[in-house]
């Protein structure tokens, strides 16, 4: 019934990054095409519009703000005032002091920033600190390699190469080093991103592209090459520093660096132990609060169900048209091969949509201050069964419960409680909304026990569940089917059945209920997943970072341990002194990255569910998991330690 009468500009897809649009429609008609059984476009206490406006040139939003103050402190005394019925003189204070709020609209009405902007940050946070654990590897790198080639320097200096020429030579080494290692890490890029991806729900694939973008390439080589040279200015100044007739004496002495400089090796190496520790830290961190989140009791079972969601109201069907076709597509699904259960609900689970209203409940004493409000669903007669919700007390709906007859609902237990149904509540009656003389009309006539309603992590709601077919209002629904087989292979017959009862109503959101469930934990998952990654990446530049440093020391000191093994010392405590080292590196290091670990775990606080950043277990598996690698990494040096002849160290001195 419409016709096309523009195309919006290219590339604009809507107010939400989230939920893209692809029709735009007058607002008039919303309620005809859209919102028809489903809202109430006329009552102002009905909230679904998003305001926008565009400053004309030269107006501030402070100056509009207060151009606008008086309208709106006028509308909400004289308007929205006598709205609000009950409350207490103090509240209505409150209410009418309230302010115009001016945000800017660049960002459209979305909360996805400020809602994924601590997740990022952290990920970034994350990111860096595995960059300089490549950045000390790179230094160590470049030391061992300045004080192997400390000697050909000494005689280029000699020969009468300047310190330009020096620099030069090794800055030329360090931008081979940054292009190669740019280059190489495209791929890696790549699969990263294409993890991400996988990572999210079908729902939510398309949020995230797997395509490299020029911007970010042209950053990340940009920080490669920053990284670089500030990765190579140690070894730089140990190349430019010290006369040339030393170097070459020390060189003749098999002294291929000064006690300093090993000392600041080491004090590298320690650096990297305690990045890597700190990163496995917050990595089992996030793996742990994944598992507390997968492991939540939902109140019911979400396993071989599958979901989908059909609108009638926007093909023109009036309520009860589409109450009928409700109820037929209930039955007709219960007979699909596979199905032991089907069921409708208005609201989606576990879907973020929150819908609800005060209510008044007989025998509770509700002060003006009091919340009183629950949140709300329509549901059909199996509905409880379908998804393995139980019933505690009463009965659950029946086909009876239609139009013209007594009105009733089902409430869960979180409900009883705030509301002090002592006697568990059957037979107590309710109404929605709070008004002094209100008619409560709704029976009480079940309980149930508290299953999830908006999302996974939020404490169960109180909820009140009326009948489907008792519900005025109800334009558009979801249907939840309960299969003794692999729920995706029953979407093709979903499909036809809707086709047959209306070729022209299109099947929406058609995914089973463990999808719809990781897509509410999709943040956790990608945050644990990298965090997991780069954990990984940074423990094992650490163990690589602490073997090169180990062997190279151990190449370092060849003819001490030979003249210790002429004197007697036995291989074992040859061995025992490498791992030593090894131990007093991982000892240091290990204290500063527990420190770090717990100031990384306290600004992902807010993403920890059921957590301390001080977790206790986690802490003690990422100490024996990082212990493990690094003796690991010490145990190659100390062994060809403890193989050293004497007769080799001698030669070597």
């Amino acid at each position: 019934s419409l016709e096309i009468i523009g195309i919006a500009p290219p590339g604009f897809r809507g107010l939400n990054r989230l939920w893209p649009a692809d029709t735009f429609i007058p607002l008039t008609l919303v309620d005809e095409l859209t919102l028809r059984g489903e809202w109430e476009p006329d009552n102002r206490r009905s909230h679904w519009l998003y305001l926008f406006g565009r400053l004309a040139d030269g107006v501030s939003m402070q100056t509009a703000r207060a151009s606008f103050a008086p309208v709106f402190a006028n509308l909400m005394r004289e308007v929205e005032a006598p709205l609000q019925e009950g409350r207490s003189d103090s509240w209505m204070q409150r209410f009418e002091a309230r302010e115009l709020n001016f945000l800017p609209g660049a960002q459209g009405q979305s909360n996805t920033l400020a809602s994924a902007r601590t997740p990022l940050i952290l990920l970034l946070f994350v990111a860096g600190l595995v960059l300089l654990v490549a950045c000390v590897n790179i230094t160590n790198l470049l030391l061992a390699l300045g004080a192997a080639e400390r000697g050909e320097t000494a005689v280029r200096q000699a020969l009468g190469a300047g310190r330009r020429h020096i620099l030069g030579q090794r800055l030329a080494v360090l931008t081979i080093l940054a292009l190669a290692g740019a280059l190489v890490s495209l791929p890696v890029a790549v699969a990263t991103l294409r993890l991400v991806v996988y990572l999210l729900p079908a729902a939510d694939a398309g949020i995230v592209s797997a395509a490299l973008d020029w911007r970010i390439l042209g950053t990340g080589l940009a920080t490669s090459l920053v990284a670089l040279a500030l990765a190579g200015t140690a070894p730089v100044l140990q190349a430019l520093r010290g006369s040339p007739v030393e170097a070459m004496r020390d060189q003749v002495a098999r002294s291929g660096m000064s006690r300093a400089a090993a000392r600041f090796r080491s004090v590298l190496v320690g650096g990297q132990i305690a990045l890597a520790l700190a990163l496995l830290v917050v990595s089992g961190l996030f793996i742990r609060s994944l598992m507390n989140v997968n492991n939540v009791d939902l109140g019911l079972a979400h396993e071989q169900v599958l979901s989908f969601y059909i609108s009638p109201v926007r093909n023109g069907y009036s309520t009860e048209q589409a109450r009928a076709l409700f109820a037929t597509t209930e039955q007709r699904l219960k007979r699909l091969p596979g199905v032991e259960a089907a069921s409708v609900s208005m609201v989606p689970l576990l879907a973020e949509s929150n819908w609800g209203s005060n209510v008044t409940v007989e025998g509770f004493d509700a002060s003006p201050e009091t919340n009183t409000g629950a949140s709300y669903n329509a549901v059909g007669p199996a509905f409880f069964d379908t998804l393995s919700i139980p019933l505690l007390r009463g009965r659950a709906f029946s086909e009876s419960d239609r139009n013209g007859r007594g009105r009733v609902a089902i409430v869960n237990q979180a409900f009883v409680r705030k509301f002090d149904l002592d006697d568990g509540g059957i037979g107590k009656r309710m109404a929605r909304g709070e008004a002094t003389n209100i008619e409560l009309d709704i029976e009480i006539v079940g309980v149930v026990g508290d299953a999830a309603y908006s999302t996974v992590k939020d404490q169960i709601p109180p909820q009140f569940f009326l009948s489907m077919y008792q519900t005025q209002n109800v334009g558009s629904a979801n249907f939840y089917l309960r299969t003794s087989q692999d729920p995706e292979t029953l979407a093709p017959a979903v499909r036809e059945l809707i086709a047959e009862l209306d070729p022209n109503l299109p099947v929406d959101d058609l995914f089973t209920l463990d999808t719809i469930l990781g897509s509410t934990i999709v943040v956790d998952r990608v945050v644990a997943t990298l965090a997991m990654v780069f954990a990984g990446l940074a423990t094992i530049l650490a163990a690589v970072g602490l073997f090169g440093v180990l062997s190279f020391a151990l190449a370092q000191r060849i003819g001490e341990i030979g003249l210790r093994a002429a004197l007697g010392a036995a291989p074992a405590a040859l061995k025992r002194m490498v791992l030593v080292q090894t131990l007093r590196l991982a000892l240091i290091g290990g204290a500063a990255g527990l420190l770090l670990a717990w100031l990384l775990g306290s600004m992902a606080r807010g993403l920890l569910y059921e957590l301390s950043p001080l977790e206790p277990v986690v802490m003690l598996g990422a100490v024996i998991l990082l212990a493990s690698v690094v003796l690991l990494a010490g145990w190659l040096p100390a062994r060809r330690a403890a193989r050293i002849h004497p007769v080799q160290g001698l030669r070597y001195q």
